[in-house]
């Protein structure tokens, strides 16, 4: 069996220690769930400043996560088991891989002050049938190799395929760090791979281009860091249709 190569890298150090564990097995199958179809989300503003998509509901949290996550509510909902003993750890993935167009979003359902630093997203991408093992799954997720995660204010870029060569800039009209409860953090990647953030709806621009590779699959990756104690998925579809590709630097 292929094995999970993200790294096993160490954040930056918060403000009070924290312990850790690990386990280790075989992943189970992702669950598999019925499509859920939600109000269509209002908005003024055009398709290159806020999601293309129908707001829909098409697949949760995979199974596999950070031993000190549980995944709950039919997969909709990610949250730390203990928030107050453990600030990394957090990684939760989607449970299928993203594919033409699509989308994804969750919501701050709940939020601590004990930590420094809170909610990050982004992308991890794998070998085309390669399975996300447990005990191989980052601590912290800006700093896994084949990851690409919006961090604070900067993109930590470490896919393979990033043709600029830059692991790490700044990003954004937002620092993640002032998301509290209640706030939504989203992505879109296109059908030609370009991957764009978005903060309660709204469009920070390309974040990273040529995502997609050949032989790989993409999967999200949500990292529970620090005050973010659980968020829930207010959104996760994709498309095969090829909707306009926005580039916005």
């Amino acid at each position: 069996m292929s094995k999970f190569n993200g790294a096993q890298a160490s954040p930056p150090a918060p403000p009070k220690g924290a312990g850790s564990s690990s386990r280790s097995g075989s992943p189970p199958p992702p669950l598999y769930r019925p499509n859920r179809t939600l109000s269509p989300v209002e908005s003024n503003e055009s398709p290159s400043k806020t999601f293309v998509l129908p707001q829909t509901i098409q697949f949760g949290f995979h199974d596999s996560c950070s031993d000190q996550m549980r995944i709950t509510e039919n997969g909709l909902k990610a949250e730390k088991k203990d928030p107050s003993l453990h600030y990394a750890h957090g990684v939760a993935y989607s449970a299928l891989p993203l594919k033409g167009t699509a989308e994804f979003e969750v919501s701050m359902t709940d939020y601590g002050t004990g930590w420094s630093g809170t909610l990050k997203l982004g992308v991890a991408k794998y070998k085309s049938g390669q399975n996300i093992q447990i005990n191989r799954i980052p601590r912290y997720s800006p700093e896994a190799a084949n990851h690409c995660v919006w961090s604070s204010d900067k993109i930590h870029n470490r896919l393979q395929s990033n043709p600029t060569g830059s692991q790490e800039r700044q990003y954004g009209t937002t620092d993640l760090d002032g998301l509290r409860e209640g706030d939504r953090l989203g992505l879109r990647l296109s059908h030609d791979g370009n991957l764009v953030f978005f903060v309660n709806g709204k469009s920070q621009g390309v974040a990273a281009e040529k995502v997609y590779e050949k032989g790989h699959d993409v999967f999200v990756v949500v990292d529970h860091y620090a005050n973010c104690k659980a968020t829930i998925i207010t959104r996760a579809g994709k498309s095969i249709v090829h909707f306009r590709s926005v580039v916005q630097h």
